[in-house]
């Protein structure tokens, strides 16, 4: 059996980080490439979060945690209009939670884990 090992750069804090995205951004040492580290229960940034998400199954969820999904291809393959589509989003946005808490006895685990949501 063949091994390898691969070592890359160390990690420096990408400066100006834009509080509103949920990555730390980190950029090589050495210049060349960076990379997003999402510490969603380390770090929460629930309260800046700004993200919706349409699923690979056509599912709008308002977070990676939500336990409530709206269908998003239904409506458009039953004819909804544009406007039927905005007002799903909007709902969806409203919904959206202050946070998860997954570090509190409140949270309950979402049916659907984020690898079957295509996330």
């Amino acid at each position: 059996m063949e091994t390898w090992s691969c070592e890359i750069a160390p990690l420096v804090t990408m400066p100006d980080q834009d509080m509103r995205v949920p990555a730390s951004v980190f950029m090589f040492s050495d210049g060349v490439g960076w990379l997003g580290i999402i510490a969603s229960v380390s770090r929460p940034f629930c309260m800046n979060c700004n993200r919706i998400r349409l699923t690979a199954d056509g599912k709008l969820r308002n977070c990676l945690f939500a336990l409530d999904e709206l269908d998003v291809k239904a409506v458009m393959r039953g004819g909804g209009s544009d406007e039927e589509i905005i007002q799903l989003i909007r709902r969806s946005v409203y919904d959206k939670w202050e946070g998860h808490e997954i570090n509190t006895a409140r949270f309950v685990q979402p049916q659907r884990a984020m690898y079957a949501i295509g996330g």
